[in-house]
């Protein structure tokens, strides 16, 4: 490899683990899922050398980003690692069957980041509440997709490379994605709403359940292990105290539930991060919070209040 070869790549896989750690900063609406904006200085690679380069700066930024921030063995380093290597093989295919398709590749590229990613997800916490997150996700991979290849056609326009338009294909496939997960999540949100009383939180720790909460009388809650180690009524809302391993931080952690108004939140957990309380507030059945570092997964499911003990 040439030096300056090998300067432009060194230089621009230090951009995409910038790219990488500062997006996760930027919120989305749904836990753990970024703009991708790293992926763009992949796409970069790709046009400006080719597919062996652009793999050699994935996988680069992945570990060091693994390394020097989320922790080179975190369910983080893992989720990135597959969801960025399903993505990249799809981009890699979609380029070797037409090079002109930028935006389209792009999008394909995010809708593929995000199975992967949803594929791990569900392999690590075996809870099939994880899988309902994989409609919002393809809504979401468009604009993500659309944006990052706007990125990557301003830069190679700089570099007095190609313009690269979507396709009266490509745009026919993607708005159909986006319709059918609009549809789904429509259909979705709609059998919540229509069975909204009677909601149930489910709390599982480690792929055991360990506390089933109802939302409208959380102190007839029922517990199944001593993970709970401590449950207080604040007049206006119900805390429930767990013991928690962390993964990543290698260490154990207090976690704070939170039950008001017949909502459920992460009120707060001890480690560094806090991805997990800034998720707010659910109450429509179906919906989770997942907390991958923790193994702690919340699902609001349908249950009969008489079916709960009083537990006291």
């Amino acid at each position: 490899m040439k030096t300056k070869k090998l300067v432009t790549i060194a230089l621009l896989t230090s951009i995409a683990i910038v790219l990488s750690i500062l997006e996760s900063f930027i919120p989305t609406g749904i836990p753990g899922v970024k703009l991708g904006l790293a992926n763009a200085i992949t796409m970069i690679v790709i046009y400006l050398y080719s597919e062996k380069e652009a793999s050699l700066v994935l996988l680069l930024r992945i570990f060091l980003v693994g390394l020097i921030y989320s922790g080179i063995l975190s369910i983080s380093f893992f989720l990135s690692f597959a969801g960025g290597l399903l993505s990249l093989i799809v981009m890699i295919l979609i380029y070797r069957i037409k090079k002109d398709s930028l935006y389209f590749m792009s999008i394909m590229g995010s809708i593929f980041h995000a199975v992967g990613q949803i594929a791990i997800a569900y392999i690590y916490i075996k809870d099939q509440s994880i899988i309902y997150y994989l409609p919002f996700m393809l809504m979401l991979s468009i604009p993500c997709g659309i944006i990052t290849a706007s990125i990557t056609s301003i830069v190679l326009r700089s570099l007095k490379r190609e313009i690269l338009k979507p396709k009266r294909l490509s745009i026919s496939i993607l708005l159909g994605v986006f319709v059918v997960s609009l549809i789904i999540s429509i259909i979705f949100m709609s059998y919540k709403k229509r069975s909204d009383e009677g909601t149930i939180a489910s709390i599982t720790y480690e792929n055991n359940l360990i506390t089933e909460i109802p939302l409208s009388n959380p102190e007839k809650y029922k517990q199944y292990s001593s993970d709970l180690i401590e449950t207080k009524d604040n007049g206006d809302s119900y805390l429930f105290i767990y013991k928690v391993y962390n993964k990543d931080e290698k260490d154990y952690f207090t976690l704070t539930l939170e039950v008001k108004d017949e909502k459920i939140r992460i009120k707060d957990e001890t480690c560094k991060k806090h991805i997990c309380s800034r998720r707010g507030y659910i109450n429509s059945k179906y919906e989770s919070i997942i907390c991958l570092p923790n193994s702690f997964v919340i699902s609001l499911n349908d249950m009969k209040l008489s079916e709960i003990d009083l537990i006291m």
